[in-house]
């Protein structure tokens, strides 16, 4: 019992640290970018995004702060998580079927991205002119490709307990996140000039959550603390250490990309 509560006292202080860093690091990044809601999540998108003008959309009459295919993607993972959230501790990948028409979907962001690389250097040889709606329709489906893998990884490495079914378990799920997915295009291609922050919030906004993820799954490999938790709060700690990772990827690639530019 002493060792144990030992253990969870050292946790908490370890936590705590943690997170004065993590403060800390957040506190720089806000106090040395750009002002305004605006500027932060330019300063977001700018860590992880090249922000093409050209390959980027307008709401009303602004430009997003991601490009169209980051854009799609970032917000894809969203709407495909929310028909995923609540197969909770489900840790298998998606069947087979589903899992093929996942890859037509990774195959085709794939296209169109070689196919927007090849435009950019030797028009010629482009297989089609390359346009905004197609890069966020691909995006978004990549979106759902990384939540329909990334989801159950986290079950598989987070949770002590978790269950031997599939996050996409049905069909339904499968449509319903493909009718989400239509709906987000179809919204941030005919949306009203102010709905542009909603957009531009919760899919920029995804870029720190989805490193966080990735970075908490890292860690907990890197410690060889895979499948220990069996409550929620039991996890902070390693949460707390991918945030912190996250927001100093962020901040760190954003004070190189400033420094080779010296612009945002």
């Amino acid at each position: 019992m002493s060792s144990t509560l030992h253990l969870k006292g050292r946790n908490i202080r370890i936590g705590l640290v943690i997170f004065m860093l993590l403060a800390g690091v957040f506190a720089l990044w806000w106090i040395f970018t750009p002002a305004g809601i605006d500027g932060k999540l330019y300063a977001i998108a700018y860590a992880v995004c090249q922000q093409d003008l050209e390959h980027t959309l307008i709401i009303g009459s602004r430009l997003l702060p991601l490009c169209s295919r980051c854009t799609g993607m970032f917000l894809g993972a969203l709407m495909a998580f929310i028909p995923l959230v609540k197969r909770r501790k489900a840790r298998l990948a998606p069947s087979k079927g589903k899992t093929a028409f996942l890859m037509v979907f990774l195959l085709a962001f794939i296209v169109d991205g070689v196919n927007s690389l090849i435009a950019a250097l030797r028009p010629a040889a482009m297989l089609y002119t390359p346009n905004n709606t197609l890069r966020l329709i691909t995006g978004l489906g990549m979106g759902m490709v990384i939540a329909n893998f990334l989801l159950p990884l986290w079950d598989q490495t987070y949770w002590a307990d978790g269950r031997e079914e599939a996050a996409l378990s049905t069909w339904k799920q499968f449509f319903l996140m493909i009718f989400l997915e239509t709906a987000a295009a179809v919204l941030v291609l005919n949306a009203p000039g102010w709905f542009y922050y909603p957009i531009a919030i919760l899919a920029t906004g995804m870029v720190p959550v989805l490193l966080a993820i990735i970075y908490t799954l890292l860690w907990m490999v890197f410690l060889k603390k895979e499948n220990i938790i069996k409550r929620g709060y039991e996890g902070i700690l390693y949460i707390e250490i991918g945030i912190l990772c996250s927001w100093l990827q962020i901040g760190l690639l954003d004070l190189l990309r400033f420094s080779l530019t010296g612009t945002w």
